[in-house]
């Protein structure tokens, strides 16, 4: 099974150059959603300024024969919130991984 019933605690980022060097970043999840989450609503903010008949360019509607969808900023923020909070339940998870002549790159949860 995957999923744990703990969550990841870290995003951790590894660059290794072949010849001479790596390093590793790890980045706390806590804080990265703290972040997403005060962007999402700085941008719901700013939507409230905007006027009204402005708004289309921060609004598209999607439609096709019977359905209509309205994507907002706000609303790619917060569906992209949901998306990593539930990828964190897969610990161990590898987002990517790229390997070329000289350099591998690993993302993955930890």
């Amino acid at each position: 099974m995957l999923t744990s019933r703990s969550k990841s605690r870290f995003l951790l980022v590894r660059v290794r150059h072949k010849r001479s060097f790596g390093f590793s970043i790890p980045i706390a999840l806590n804080v990265f959603n703290e972040l997403m989450e005060a962007t999402q609503e700085l941008v719901e903010v700013v939507e409230s300024f905007i006027p009204r008949k402005n708004r289309k360019s921060w609004i598209r509607h999607l439609s096709s024969n019977q359905l209509s969808w309205e994507i907002s900023v706000g609303g790619i923020i917060k569906m992209l919130m949901v998306l990593f909070q539930e990828l964190q339940s897969y610990k161990g998870l590898k987002l990517v991984e790229l390997e070329s002549k000289d350099v591998d790159v690993k993302v993955e949860f930890f």
